[in-house]
């Protein structure tokens, strides 16, 4: 259970990362409690983490005003221990079960074939209460080994379009007013004067495919290996596709050419004038300073900041000198966000591919992606001898709140 249960941190992270208040505090310290099971030598089990879960949870009871949420966080949280199965389902998930889903996946012609067998496996052992996919999760571990941070937090919507306004808070055409039913009798209520503006994005199939000699598959069957081979495969394909969705959000995709290029994300980086999302800020002298990081993270308006630097920009900052002459001091990533107000610090060395970009500050909240359809599919070329793994998402994405980014790049 100690492996399982370690590879399913991350989800709870990303659990605790969409809530605020009681609910945060609550997912905290469950994820601070299961945190200790991870560090220690001992073996854990379902039960003891369930107790902990309970044990947790009563602390909270007597907060009626946010005993629902709980009760729904807590329930979020015991479908990650449990891997989205219940204990009675796990106890059917022998490594013979394991091994038929993997050949199931591999050793079908397309998705659906993937799909009826898989769906046969369930039934012939009476597996019960999980979704194909769920299964396949399952069976392989393979949630947190193909996470991305970035592109996990990021706002997943089911529209493609929205409206927006920049609302001048000084002007009284475009703020609110009262109606006084003395003074106003017979007068018409005030039509703002605010334009909304519409702002659409168009889902294109970002993909990366993967290929497996035969006689790999053959070696990997007959050594009892197949499920390995198949949850690496899996998990580099589904964390590829998303680390260069993320990558084309910041700087572009500066990698492909011509229409192999990911282009159904909205840039950041790579502007170079202010606009109604984005904030675009210079140094104030020849190096950056926190001082400019401060007042770059001050233009976004939102709640969740996340801020993304150099790698050589990194190395500047973290130095610290308390007087002239001084011993230099280490900064680490953690005591810099707390100093400039954001959540997070990340590291992301590719954004010195965009000339004279320093730094992008963010809210994931704010970022909106829409999904349109996720393949994942198996299919055999027999003219090679090799079976092909295929992962695509049919997706897109925009900056949606008002002066939720900003970038720091060098002055033209």
């Amino acid at each position: 259970m100690k492996k399982n249960f370690l590879m399913n941190l991350g989800r709870l992270q990303g659990i605790k990362n969409a809530l605020t208040g009681d609910a945060k505090d609550f997912a905290d310290a469950v994820l601070e409690a299961f945190q200790s099971f991870a560090d220690d030598e001992a073996e854990h089990g379902i039960d003891e983490l369930t107790a902990k879960v309970e044990e947790i949870a009563g602390n909270f009871a007597s907060k009626e005003e946010v005993a629902n949420k709980i009760a729904e966080v807590r329930e979020s949280i015991m479908q990650v221990v449990r891997g989205g199965a219940t204990a009675k389902t796990e106890n059917k998930i022998s490594g013979k079960v394991v091994e038929q889903v993997a050949n199931a996946i591999l050793r079908s012609r397309s998705h659906s074939e993937a799909i009826n067998a898989i769906e046969g496996v369930m039934t012939k052992n009476d597996i019960t209460g999980l979704s194909y996919q769920q299964l396949v999760d399952y069976v392989l571990n393979i949630k947190q080994d193909d996470a991305d941070e970035v592109f996990d937090a990021l706002n997943v919507t089911p529209f493609a379009k929205w409206f927006y306004g920049e609302l001048d808070g000084s002007n009284a055409d475009q703020v609110a007013k009262q109606w006084d039913k003395a003074s106003q009798k017979g007068v018409t209520k005030d039509l703002q004067t605010l334009a909304l503006n519409g702002k659409s994005i168009e889902c294109k199939e970002v993909y990366k495919m993967q290929r497996i000699a035969n006689s790999d598959l053959n070696a990997a069957e007959e050594a009892g290996q197949q499920t390995q081979l198949l949850a690496s495969a899996v998990a580099e394909l589904r964390k590829s596709v998303k680390a260069a969705a993320v990558r084309a959000m910041l700087i572009g995709d500066k990698v492909n050419s011509g229409n192999k290029q990911i282009t159904s994300f909205e840039t950041i980086g790579t502007k170079k004038a202010t606009d109604a999302f984005t904030t675009v800020l210079n140094p104030e002298g020849s190096e950056v300073t926190l001082v400019d990081l401060l007042r770059t993270v001050k233009e976004v308006k939102a709640d969740r900041k996340w801020l993304f630097i150099t790698s050589a920009l990194e190395v500047q900052l973290r130095k610290m000198v308390y007087a002239t002459g001084g011993t230099a001091t280490i900064i680490g990533l953690e005591d810099m966000a707390k100093m400039l107000g954001v959540e997070r610090v990340i590291n992301k060395g590719y954004l010195a591919n965009e000339t004279g970009l320093h730094a992008i500050v963010m809210s994931p909240d704010e970022y909106r992606v829409k999904i349109r359809k996720t393949v994942e599919i198996p299919f055999p070329e027999y003219k090679e001898n090799a079976m092909y793994l295929l992962y695509e998402m049919d997706m897109a994405g925009a900056i949606h709140g008002i002066k939720s980014t900003a970038v720091l790049r060098a002055a033209e």
